[in-house]
């Protein structure tokens, strides 16, 4: 049973991953639905909480294709789950390898390390970092797409509600990754914009959201 658990989850993600690659939306395809859990772990309990309870912890790229795919009433509720605390995801940047890893330590669904690729050390607006080809070469990997920059701006801006300037990615400085701990991707909605963290520290405790895939027949 856990067998055809966990193949069943792979099929979901593959369908979904194969959909980002095409020219065109994934409505009505398959659909993806995002839990809050009240609790408030580290992410490195986070991991085997997700498999102990056979859930997926949702990466980056789910929270990309809600805003794809979402409804506006969907978006709210987790706008105001952004707005309530810091969420860590099951996103990893590893500074020392310069790669991206989605769906970290899952036994559910086959993690999914990226090329090395630059990590910047500034915190930068999506709208800035978009406009260079390492900038779009990044959020492409962070998100799964291969959506072009407009369309990134359009859907991140649709997610958090904010202007493009107001999405800042937040990575790791150069002390940070000097020290050479583990971190963590986490999102947080604030009155002075919406961060996606690249630098959250794997000791220290957050909420997360899990993720169910539906394959629609």
């Amino acid at each position: 049973m856990a067998e055809e658990y966990r193949e069943m989850r792979k099929q979901a993600l593959d369908l979904m991953i194969s959909e980002f690659t095409k020219d065109k939306p994934a409505l009505a395809i398959d659909s993806l639905t995002i839990r809050e859990s009240l609790k408030h772990m580290d992410p490195d309990k986070w991991v085997r909480e997700f498999n102990n309870i056979k859930k997926i912890h949702a990466s980056l790229p789910d929270y990309y294709r809600a805003a794809r795919c979402g409804d506006d009433k969907y978006l709210r509720y987790l706008r105001h789950s952004f707005c309530s605390d810091l969420t860590v995801t099951g996103t990893r940047p590893d500074y020392g390898t310069s790669r991206i890893t989605h769906y970290y330590g899952s036994e559910l669904v086959r993690p999914m390390e990226s090329e090395a690729l630059k990590i910047p050390n500034s915190i930068d607006p999506i709208g800035k970092i978009v406009k260079t080809d390492e900038g779009l070469k990044l959020l492409q990997i962070l998100f799964l797409t291969k959506d072009n920059p407009e369309e990134i701006v359009k859907t991140l801006e649709r997610l958090t509600e904010k202007k493009s300037n107001n999405i800042l990615l937040w990575p790791a400085d150069q002390f940070e990754r000097e020290k050479k701990e583990d971190m963590a991707a986490a999102l947080y909605n604030s009155n002075e914009g919406f961060f996606i963290h690249l630098n959250f520290p794997t000791g220290c405790p957050a909420k997360a959201h899990s993720v169910e895939f539906i394959r629609l027949k």
